[in-house]
């Protein structure tokens, strides 16, 4: 029994065995420039060869092209969203954009700040040549999306993720009172009117509240 793997190196050249009858032979074969290859042959007793014969694979085991993300709409671009750059539903739009290298019939997967699965589809022309926009769902004072492509061979390309930070409660509201009405009855007489004829008004700023994100 002759097995010879890829670059036509010998990896078993003996006498057969019954339990090699029994139960055939296994090799492992060196994969070689993105292919892989096995040819086998027997040569009986009398010296006579059997026909080699063989099986043969291509390989592709490089990861795919990891795309990149955006979370959009942050437009002052502080990393922090407020309720006006909110959309409407509460929720933030991102854009995958898919890297070159990347075909029609690869696999897109798309998750949100959860990690719930948003996306997971075969990619499209459509997609290669314009991109991909989900909303994402607002979680816990942060919003995040993460996404991934899976050539046809399987592999996977890196994760890839954009996040920030939402604060959209409203701002808190400041006190305001007017200084110098000594009687108290809602109306400035001469005396209370400062020298210049003004009203002194003082306003005091409510606490900011301090909340941070894991």
């Amino acid at each position: 029994m002759i097995i010879k793997d890829t670059d036509g190196t010998v990896l078993v050249d003996r006498v057969i065995t019954q339990d090699d009858l029994n139960n055939g032979i296994q090799v492992e074969i060196t994969v070689d420039g993105g292919k892989v290859e096995v040819t086998a042959q027997v040569v009986d007793a009398a010296g006579n060869p059997s026909p080699e014969v063989s099986d043969n694979a291509l390989v592709d085991n490089g990861a795919a092209p990891a795309p990149s993300v955006e979370l959009l709409g942050d437009t002052n671009g502080d990393g922090v969203y407020n309720s006006d750059e909110l959309g409407a539903d509460g929720t933030v739009t991102a854009e995958v954009t898919l890297a070159a290298g990347t075909e029609v019939g690869d696999r897109v997967i798309i998750k949100d700040t959860d990690g719930t699965v948003l996306v997971d589809r075969v990619i499209t022309q459509d997609d290669l040549n314009n991109g991909i926009q989900v909303e994402i769902t607002v979680d816990g004072g942060k919003v995040e999306v993460t996404a991934q492509v899976v050539d046809a061979a399987g592999n996977p390309s890196p994760e890839v993720s954009d996040n920030a930070l939402v604060d959209s409660e409203a701002a808190p509201a400041p006190s305001v009172e007017l200084l110098g009405d000594t009687n108290g009855d809602g109306v400035y007489n001469s005396d209370e009117l400062g020298a210049d004829g003004t009203v002194t008004a003082e306003v005091t700023l409510a606490p900011v509240p301090q909340w941070v994100i894991a």
